[in-house]
């Protein structure tokens, strides 16, 4: 027969073990807090806004000061692509987006950005399986392109996706969207792109080249070079 005593005892560590379980998600908890902000019936917040819009508007708030290079992402309701002319006709969607970048160039090139859902530039990218990528360094195009949502893309671009000339296209890439390695993130998607094609626009002069950034609500262009570096972009050791 086991003894009361001998219950109690069996149990005690255990109940010891939740105690520090409970005591040390309290202090990360706390911890926590102190580093979102200060703390109202135990939510992390700032003022003037809801405990749960904390983030959302900081980090907004701090990423507006980091520049971003703008790109015109355009696509069309036909495939370009697999023994299809690039010229066929189909409806032209665009955007302009801030989240253009390379993915890794070897052994082949890949390139992302991220695009807000709804949007008929992502469905047109998912029908055609494909989409042309343009730098640029007009504010006007830019806005055009903002303002393009509610229609009038179609006079900017052409059938293969590039901006007609005199829009101040840099470059472009043309890219066959890889939809395995694409993902929905939030209200957003990651889009990934094998670079198909690449070139210059005629109508660019490379000497005279400014990349259209963004910043601060701004549309701003790269100023002089203040010291000399290697030619490859920093990578993560």
């Amino acid at each position: 027969m086991i003894s009361r005593f001998a219950v109690i005892s069996t149990l005690r560590p255990v109940s010891l073990t939740v105690q520090a379980v409970f005591k040390r998600a309290d202090h990360t908890s706390e911890c926590l807090s102190h580093s979102r902000g200060k703390r109202h019936n135990g939510e992390a917040h700032i003022q003037g806004q809801r405990p749960h819009d904390f983030m959302p508007a900081e980090v907004r708030s701090l990423m507006r000061s980091v520049p971003h290079a703008l790109t015109i992402i355009t696509s069309h309701h036909s495939p370009i692509y697999s023994e299809v002319d690039p010229e066929a006709p189909g409806e032209q969607h665009g955007l302009l987006v801030s989240s253009f970048n390379t993915v890794t160039l070897h052994p082949k090139p890949f390139v992302s950005f991220n695009i807000k859902l709804p949007s008929k530039t992502y469905s047109a990218i998912t029908v055609s399986r494909c989409f042309t990528a343009s730098g640029i360094d007009s504010p006007q195009t830019a806005q055009a392109f903002v303002n393009g949502k509610h229609g009038g893309v179609q006079e900017m671009v052409e059938q293969s996706g590039k901006l007609k000339n005199g829009l101040g296209g840099l470059w472009w890439m043309r890219c066959e969207w890889q939809e395995y390695m694409s993902v929905k993130i939030g209200d957003h998607m990651v889009m990934v792109g094998r670079v198909k094609e690449a070139g210059r626009y005629e109508d660019s002069a490379r000497a005279e080249d400014k990349r259209l950034i963004y910043a601060d609500g701004e549309y701003w262009r790269l100023g002089e070079a203040i010291s000399s570096r290697s030619d490859e972009p920093p990578e993560n050791e």
